[in-house]
């Protein structure tokens, strides 16, 4: 199931990378990352709250499957924005100065 999730991803991310411009790539991957991660946030602390019974009943059972679906999202989206950002991530690793694009042309 993961590996059919991240081939996904994959596989989307690079649609995207074809059809759309590199900036709006990297704004959506983020932002699509931020959200799962509030999701999952979120459908957890829910649970938290609402286990009253010992026994899972199809409810429970229902939210178990939601949050194990947003955290196998989880790592493909990471390494998307991983493999978007490796610039960024390795001149921060390296204690190099980080330099943005919008900077560079004025």
């Amino acid at each position: 199931m993961v590996l059919i999730v991240v081939a996904i991803a994959v596989v989307v991310y690079i649609l995207t990378a074809v059809f759309m411009k590199k900036e709006q790539v990297r704004r959506l991957w983020f932002i699509a990352f931020f959200l799962l991660i509030i999701a999952t946030a979120c459908s957890v602390i829910f649970m938290q709250f609402d286990k009253d019974s010992l026994l899972a009943n199809a409810k429970e059972m229902s939210e178990l499957y939601i949050v194990y679906f947003l955290i196998t999202l989880l790592p493909a989206l990471a390494l998307i924005n991983l493999w978007m950002f490796r610039s960024v991530f390795w001149n921060v690793l390296r204690g190099k100065e980080v330099v943005l694009e919008k900077e560079t042309k004025k």
